[in-house]
């Protein structure tokens, strides 16, 4: 990471030193994987090697793979719709509870009255 411009993306040398810091071997298209990925999520060599080796102690991956890599993004942007969805239902729930919702309708028990 040294000699790199905070927020700019790794160089393929930098992403396969830090994946054989944790013993990890990187064949030539994973190793391009590997650059898009961290471009693609603004991280850097170790962010994402230290992703991939908790990755894949949970799903039992032994090396790095590029269909390993693929499913790690799988998941990452699967975890991420999810976290967008929660946060945007969450916004939605205060935003009603507020009185701030305009396009809700008031409750039906509120007819009862």
């Amino acid at each position: 990471m040294a000699g790199r411009e905070e927020g700019s993306a790794p160089d393929i040398k930098e992403v396969i030193d830090e994946f054989s810091t944790f013993g990890a071997t990187l064949s030539h298209e994973a190793a391009n994987q590997c650059l898009v990925l961290c471009k693609q999520y603004g991280i850097d060599g170790e962010q994402l090697a230290v992703l991939w080796l908790t990755f894949a102690n949970t799903h039992g991956y032994d090396a790095v793979t590029l269909e390993g890599l693929e499913h790690l993004d799988r998941v990452e942007q699967n975890s991420s719709r999810k976290k967008a969805a929660a946060e945007a239902a969450n916004a939605a729930t205060f935003n009603r509870l507020n009185g701030k919702d305009s396009s809700t309708k008031k409750s039906s028990i509120s007819n009862y009255k």
